[in-house]
């Protein structure tokens, strides 16, 4: 039960967080989302499953962090029929989408080009 405890209260406090933090979307409010991508092992398999033309810069490089994250507006878009959180980078055409998955009870995200259908 002790070993319990720090996990509860971190449970809890995420809870409080999400109270008013936004409109749900794909599952996740758009903070959520941000926080799946700023998750490193998010990050560290994004990098390493992305694959990337002769000549584009590397995922590594336009993988967003920090300021750049936390300053981005997501966009609600549709990916594969689902509603999701997209990071769009036109300049480098890369974008990363976040979505609940019912299958697996979590997360999904995907790096791309930009193919997300903005949501009407």
């Amino acid at each position: 039960m002790r070993r319990l405890a720090p996990f509860a209260c971190l449970l809890l406090l995420l809870a409080v967080a999400g109270c008013g933090a936004g409109e749900r979307w794909g599952g996740y409010t758009q903070k959520e989302a941000k926080e799946i991508i700023a998750d490193p092992d998010v990050r560290l398999t994004i990098i390493e499953a992305t694959p990337r033309k002769e000549g584009q810069k590397p995922v590594a490089a336009i993988y967003p962090q920090g300021e750049t994250l936390e300053n981005a507006e997501l966009r609600k878009v549709t990916m594969q029929g689902e509603e999701a959180w997209e990071y769009n980078d036109r300049a480098d055409d890369f974008c990363l989408y976040v979505w609940f998955d019912e299958a697996t009870n979590g997360f999904l995200a995907q790096a791309s080009h930009c193919v997300g259908v903005p949501a009407t």
